[in-house]
């Protein structure tokens, strides 16, 4: 991420920079500097990781200052946030709702009474809310896939980290690459999720009409 030095106290040796696609200030320490030829000053220019301290806060690290050598042996690295995983809770969740539907199924078929499944309607609800839920990344931020930047994320990137998106752009980036794009193929990428999203509905539907049917071609 790139940004500017926009506070430094030189006699405690600490400062923040404000990054160009942040209105916060973020916390740095001249232990961070990985450039010679001289300490930093307001104004300057640098090139800079996101990471967290002890207290969980933001702070920069790896801070190269432009138009200084950098030191001997030093090169950024940037680090990937793993896609989110099927949690236990996922598990149980998928279970329940298939359990309670294949019950409420049966149930119904024995006896015919709605009243009775009313419980069972309620776990399928909380399971669906419970699968479907929006999770956080633990990292604050990632590595923007195109310019290689550290950018925070935002309620755009969650949610594309959310759908399984393995690339993640900044919002500079996601700009460029929505005025490369027609409207068509963004439209197109909707009707593609709008289509899974069916799929998921009809699996969830199929159990019931299954047994519909053979209560009806037995009855």
């Amino acid at each position: 991420m790139k940004g500017k030095i926009s506070d430094w106290k030189d006699d405690k040796g600490f400062g923040f920079i404000r990054g160009h696609e942040q209105s916060d200030k973020i916390f740095f320490h001249i232990s961070d500097i990985k450039t010679n030829g001289r300490r930093p000053k307001i104004d300057d220019l640098v090139e800079f990781e996101i990471a967290q301290d002890s207290q969980k806060r933001l702070k920069a690290k790896n801070i190269v200052i432009e138009s200084l050598p950098a030191k001997r042996g030093h090169q950024v690295n940037y680090s990937n946030v793993a896609p989110p995983k099927k949690t236990i809770l996922d598990c149980l969740s998928i279970a329940v709702l298939f359990i309670s539907i294949g019950s409420g199924a049966f149930i119904y078929y024995k006896i015919q009474d709605v009243n009775k499944i009313i419980l069972l309607g309620v776990f399928v609800i909380i399971s669906v809310i419970i699968f479907l839920r929006k999770k956080t990344p633990k990292e604050k931020a990632f590595t923007c896939a195109r310019c290689k930047s550290i950018a925070s994320f935002d309620k755009r990137t969650i949610q594309a980290w959310n759908a399984g998106f393995d690339k993640l752009y900044c919002i500079a980036c996601h700009k460029q690459w929505l005025e490369a794009h027609s409207q068509q193929q963004v439209i197109r990428s909707r009707q593609s999720t709008s289509g899974c999203l069916g799929i998921f509905v009809l699996l969830l539907l199929l159990p019931i009409l299954m047994l519909t049917g053979i209560y009806t071609w037995f009855s």
